[in-house]
């Protein structure tokens, strides 16, 4: 089970890669390089190139604006690799219950403007086992992304959330026996993503993003036993790496606003 997750996870992360850069380049290639007209903001003025420069290069066409979603619905879809560290309970380490695995997330949001974003977020992770049968685990939280550069093909994004964490332990080992799945959970105090848009239209985007959290675990529950509180909070962090995929619907800006605010906000 360990070895089929580490190689999973390894080649998801390859494929997070490849399919990353070929966004990249795909983006790059479908930009459609256009004369340098004397006023691009006015389509009516004739398309009269500079006369020392002539046509533009795919990396300038690349960083040309791009309207930005507003007032529209996100749908995010990531998955990538993820690990447990810090304490499972008093007496058990989180490695040894919850080590290396895979993970899928699903995001739905409100982009307010171009810049900020509201939404809820909900993972499952499957991980590798070394004193139980099976681990696996659930998070969910609320939380606000910002947008730095949402008029470029390319745009740095950060969010922090909140919320709450189960994590199982399935038929943990007891003096080398298959025992009771043991589930502990608690808050997720804190979520912190960052990753990194490649816009290949203005509503649809993929972008590398990594992740880390902080738990503090305070109930747990045995199969068959009661549930309560353990004996003392237990801290534990997971860390997340992976690709996402971002997917709007509604409105969005104008491009003579995106071409307005870019001016002078600058490239990033």
């Amino acid at each position: 089970m360990r070895e089929t997750i580490a190689v999973f996870g390894a080649a998801l992360l390859g494929a997070a890669g490849a399919v990353t850069w070929g966004g990249v380049a795909h983006a790059q290639q479908v930009q459609q390089i256009a004369p340098f007209f004397v006023s691009q903001d006015d389509p009516s003025m004739p398309g009269l190139s500079h006369p020392d420069v002539g046509f533009g290069t795919a990396e300038e066409g690349y960083r040309r604006p791009l309207a930005a979603p507003t007032q529209a619905f996100e749908l995010r879809l990531a998955g990538g690799y993820t690990q447990g560290f810090g304490n499972f309970s008093p007496s058990l380490g989180m490695p040894s219950v919850a080590g290396a695995g895979v993970a899928g997330n699903l995001d739905l949001a409100y982009r307010m403007n171009p810049h900020a974003s509201v939404g809820v977020s909900g993972q499952y992770a499957q991980f590798s086992s070394e004193n139980n049968a099976a681990a696996r685990g659930v998070v969910g939280n609320i939380g606000l992304t910002y947008h730095g550069a949402p008029y470029q093909h390319a745009d740095p994004w950060i969010r922090f959330g909140a919320g709450y964490r189960l994590v199982w332990s399935v038929h943990q080992f007891v003096n080398g026996a298959e025992g009771p799945t043991v589930l502990v959970h608690g808050f997720e105090i804190g979520a912190l993503n960052l990753g990194y848009d490649l816009r290949l239209s203005e509503g649809v985007a993929i972008s590398p993003m990594a992740g880390v959290d902080l738990n503090l675990f305070i109930w747990d529950h045995i199969s068959g036993g009661p549930s309560g509180a353990l004996s003392s909070a237990q801290v534990a962090t997971f860390v997340f790496a992976g690709v996402q995929g971002r997917f709007d619907a509604g409105p969005t800006t104008s491009t003579r606003m995106a071409s307005s605010e870019s001016t002078s906000l600058g490239v990033w």
